[in-house]
């Protein structure tokens, strides 16, 4: 539904999303450390740029499932935090 782009610096990075309408949502971050716009990954797959998805979701052999990442954004402000592995 949406979708940002903010500077990486050291510490914490905020996006805000405002406006969104009351639902279930799903946030994945990836940190493009060469800037080329992709989440890179090695020979086999695994991701070569660190990356977090919604509720610390981890997938199997994969990316987690919305239902594993999801949220329930009411009409209140939310803060979702999500740490990089």
């Amino acid at each position: 539904m949406g979708a940002a782009k903010v500077a990486a610096l050291p510490g914490v990075v905020k996006a805000t999303f405002p406006n969104l309408p009351a639902g279930e949502y799903a946030v994945s971050v990836i940190h493009d450390l060469n800037n080329n716009g992709k989440l890179d990954s090695n020979l086999i797959g695994i991701p070569a740029e660190p990356y977090g998805f919604s509720n610390d979701a981890s997938g199997n052999f994969g990316p987690p499932t919305f239902d594993q990442a999801k949220f329930t954004l009411g009409t209140e402000h939310k803060t979702v935090v999500i740490r990089l592995k």
